[in-house]
């Protein structure tokens, strides 16, 4: 039977202990290490060579022959390994695809932060592409998973994201192709045929309401079994650039929302591409994934398997109004409120500036949470021409609280820096049904009729904790008619701070001495927001606004996907109209803005 004939996964047969026909084109054969094209990993290699002719007599790989199949797509695709190299073999039913060598050819002249393979062979033979690549050291992330901690398992996904940022600034394009303008095969785009041509995935991708006039390079398969991880060093790599090249940029998030191919073998499969798409959204990338289901259900794309990582229920459609991801969290009114406290995750509450007083809270469930923690975090902010203090400042004004005895402020130039111990962030994603259950409870509905149904209300969907804070002072004095204090320059390198309820509320004039302040407990620093309006026949929610409006830490979450939820307008925030100030402030290196609710008489 000739090779074409036979099923790609019985494309290596072996002819004795120590040979193997390959494709029935390639020899392979057992050698020293010295003279090998690569190492089997017990002190011996392998070479390859032009199968002989006549080709000699062969037979299936037994079930004890070292070379492995350690994958199987059907007809489609194998994957043998071969001692510490792999060979793949691909049916080329679209003759003008991009060509796997091609990719890595255009990978190595470039530098990575992660691992890549290198090609060690590649060749074609009656319709199959081979490659043979090197093993890139690590385990895959599907394979660590259920052995990850939840701290790790953030950790690889960022890494993850920060993989994908760093693909997209290697290059841009002008074609929705491969790296040398050859087809790339990225069947979810493609036409109900499977035509994956540059204009097909053109006109697709305008369809689904992506922008082409922006193309980035990608990985169009980051999977949990492609992303590699070393648990020792955690070192990163990336294998299996089949079908990787120039794509719109919102389809970065959109195939981890849609592609089941990112699910993980077992327990929740989920889990990985959820958190994924999720950061990507904390990173500032947008998706279609909405519109991308909906064109899928009309059956004008290929028939691919998607499932989106937001199922949608059942209930109204919701609109939303992104704002600008400067803004975004707010400050807590008062730094005394400890987690667990009055300000808690699903508070529903009728202002910014009352996140201590809901009128309901439906607690999400731990499953759905998503955490993250940040060890050493610094906060500095050049002090405004205004007069007004940085974020250290109104840290330290509250009474109890001050800086970890690790932290420094350097005022030697007009800055000031300021490190918490550990910034933990947690947040969930709530759903048509979960804003539903918050606005159908009594006191929420008493409130809404009380306002005739012209004010919104806000549902807390994410808060930050700071852990761990502790100072000294050794005098004190007024400054600018607002009472305030030396710090103690053993522990700092000085600076005058107020003394304050919160941020926003000044300090009056006082004097004291040797004021220390050690051992605070924990506290809710800042929270987030969604602003829910509802309408007045139905009681339902008719739009939620991701609230960002004076909001801060412009570096967290952008546009977090909600089922049902679909961007439909881009707003600058406007702190004013919130009654809020708002401030200029340096987050590690990257300008954000802090929101700070204005004293008022009455807040209503």
């Amino acid at each position: 039977m000739q090779m074409g004939q036979r099923h790609v996964r019985d494309s290596i047969r072996e002819v004795d202990d120590q040979s193997w026909l390959i494709g029935d084109t390639l020899l392979l054969s057992r050698t020293t290490s010295s003279n090998g094209a690569w190492a089997d990993g017990n002190g011996r290699g392998y070479q390859l060579t032009e199968a002989p002719a006549p080709l000699p007599p062969s037979r299936p790989l037994s079930d004890t022959s070292e070379i492995k199949l350690v994958y199987d797509a059907g007809d489609a695709s194998a994957v043998f390994r071969i001692g510490e190299a792999f060979c793949k073999v691909r049916l080329l039913t679209i003759p003008e695809v991009t060509r796997e060598h091609t990719t890595y050819a255009w990978l190595h002249q470039r530098s990575w932060s992660f691992s890549i393979p290198k090609v060690i062979h590649h060749t074609e033979h009656q319709g199959r592409y081979y490659i043979f690549l090197t093993r890139v050291p690590g385990m895959t992330i599907d394979s660590l998973w259920p052995t990850l901690d939840e701290t790790t398992k953030q950790r690889y996904v960022e890494r993850v994201v920060d993989i994908c940022k760093e693909l997209n600034a290697a290059a841009s394009g002008t074609s929705i192709c491969g790296v040398e303008g050859g087809i790339i095969s990225e069947l979810y785009l493609s036409a109900a045929d499977g035509d994956c041509s540059p204009q097909t995935l053109h006109k697709t991708s305008l369809e689904l309401g992506m922008d082409c006039s922006r193309l980035v390079f990608y990985h169009c398969d980051m999977g949990p079994t492609n992303v590699l991880f070393d648990p020792v060093d955690h070192s990163a790599g990336v294998i299996d650039w089949e079908v990787a090249g120039f794509v719109p940029l919102e389809w970065v998030r959109t195939k981890f929302q849609v592609s089941v191919g990112f699910d993980l073998c077992g327990g929740d499969t989920l889990d990985y591409r959820r958190r994924v798409q999720f950061c990507l959204g904390e990173a500032g990338f947008t998706d279609v994934s909405s519109t991308f289901m909906d064109i899928r259900n009309k059956k004008s794309l290929a028939p691919t398997s998607s499932r989106i990582i937001v199922p949608e229920a059942p209930g109204p459609v919701l609109s939303v109004s992104m704002a600008n991801r400067e803004h975004f969290f707010f400050y807590a009114p008062t730094w005394d409120y400890p987690p667990g406290g009055p300000i808690k995750l699903g508070n529903v509450i009728t202002s910014v500036k009352k996140p201590h007083l809901p009128l309901f809270c439906a607690a999400p469930e731990d499953s759905e949470l998503l955490r993250t923690e940040k060890r050493s975090v610094q906060y500095t902010k050049e002090k405004l021409r205004s007069g007004r203090f940085s974020v250290l400042t109104k840290f330290l004004s509250v009474l109890g609280f001050g800086v970890d005895i690790g932290a420094e402020i350097d005022n030697s130039s007009d800055e000031e820096t300021f490190a918490f111990d550990t910034l933990e962030t947690t947040q969930f994603i709530p759903t048509t049904a979960y804003f539903q259950t918050s606005i159908d409870s009594d006191n929420v509905r008493r409130f809404l009729q009380n306002s005739r149904y012209r004010k919104p209300v806000y549902v807390i969907t994410g808060i930050k904790v700071v852990n761990g804070a502790e100072a000294n002072t050794s005098k004190s004095r007024a400054v600018g008619g607002t009472f305030a204090v030396e710090v103690d320059g053993t522990l700092l390198s000085g600076g005058a701070v107020p003394i304050g309820g919160g941020p926003g509320i000044e300090g009056k004039v006082a004097t004291s001495t040797g004021t220390s302040w050690a051992g605070s407990s924990d506290f809710v620093f800042a929270f987030r927001v969604s602003k829910v309006f509802v309408s007045k026949a139905t009681s339902q929610v008719v739009s939620e606004e991701e609230y960002r409006k004076g909001a801060m830490l412009g570096d967290e979450v952008d546009e977090v996907r909600r089922p049902q939820l679909a961007v439909s307008k881009v707003e600058e925030p406007n702190a004013e109209a919130e009654d809020c100030d708002t401030e200029e402030l340096m987050d590690d290196g990257e300008t954000v803005f802090c929101a700070i609710p204005r004293r008022e008489e009455d807040d209503d």
